[in-house]
């Protein structure tokens, strides 16, 4: 039984405290997420500190979710309100192509939940059978379609949507690859274009597939609020944008804003372009699968130093 909870609101009915579906094979799935989530470490250290606390007394499910928290050392809120006090499962449909640009190999992803629940958020694994040789990666699923990037040592043969049955669904299905938004895959120098005061930016962005573009969805914004002119040009063949500074630069902290005016040429998907994880660390390609938002690129002029021509997004 899919649709129940494994909270009970209000435990007048021993049938339903002793539900064999619910209480017994959906609470114990639950928790088997709960693992998955949390990791076996934290989750067994989490049932130790839980049993420390409540034994021989009495316990809430507010008060294991406050444990599971101070354990996880994050919010776990949306977890229970789906799993615990929230019913219905997910029911996943994927599909899959692969891109090289620049010498490298990627694998884009196209995962939609397809139930009439709402969408459920959950850390989803992934196993990618590249050359021979399985990969294991862990995509953060919270909306409808998501669409992820992946990059990939070899040809992809095989891919695998939570290959250990960690997630409690209702079907798990391949499908046709449906596209999705454009997404940024490098950001580089031009070659010969040092970064340093008193010379002109010259920077090479990449996208993983062909975009419409022009200096309309490009800002080059200096920390003092001060907006640097721009010339925008666009590859369609290697999917390339190169920006150039229309005046040399001064030293100092610098952010590049690609807008999500930016589209794919096919569909006029809007770029998804965020540059930064929760914790602010960069990451490329861009996106956290979902169309829209502006991708930020942090740039740093310095006096006559030459950082590397590859660059990378600045928190």
């Amino acid at each position: 039984n899919l649709e129940g909870t494994v909270y009970i609101a209000s435990p007048t009915s021993v049938q339903r405290i002793f539900s064999a579906d619910l209480s017994y094979r959906k609470g114990a799935w639950v928790l088997h997420m709960l693992r998955g989530v949390l990791g076996t470490e934290a989750f067994f250290d989490l049932l130790a500190a839980y049993r420390d606390r409540f034994a021989y007394g009495s316990a809430t499910t507010a008060d294991l979710e406050s444990v599971a928290e101070e354990v996880a050392g994050r919010d776990l809120g949306w977890f229970f309100a789906e799993w615990v006090y929230g019913g219905g499962a997910p029911a996943y449909r994927s599909g899959w192509r692969e891109h090289e640009i620049g010498g490298q190999r990627y694998l884009e992803i196209s995962l939609e939940q397809t139930q009439a629940d709402p969408v459920f958020t959950m850390p989803l694994e992934l196993e990618v059978l590249a050359g021979g040789r399985p990969l294991r990666t862990t995509l953060w699923n919270h909306g409808r379609l998501q669409h992820f990037l992946l990059p990939v040592p070899a040809p992809v043969a095989a891919v695998d949507v939570d290959p250990d049955d960690w997630i409690l669904t209702r079907s798990v299905r391949d499908a046709a690859f449906v596209g999705g938004p454009p997404k940024v895959v490098a950001v580089a120098l031009a070659p010969g274009s040092p970064l340093r005061a008193g010379e002109t930016l010259v920077l090479e962005i990449g996208f993983h597939e062909d975009v419409v573009i022009d200096a309309a969805d490009v800002r080059l914004l200096r920390a003092d609020g001060l907006e640097v002119a721009l010339d925008v040009s666009y590859d369609s063949v290697t999917f390339t944008s190169t920006v150039r500074s229309l005046h040399p630069l001064s030293g100092g902290r610098y952010e590049l804003v690609l807008g999500d005016t930016v589209v794919d040429a096919d569909g006029g998907l809007p770029l998804d372009g965020e540059m930064v994880d929760a914790a602010g660390r960069p990451l490329l390609p861009s996106g956290d699968g979902l169309p829209g938002g502006a991708a930020v690129i942090g740039l740093e002029v310095l006096g006559s130093r030459r950082p590397s021509q590859r660059l990378h997004p600045q928190p």
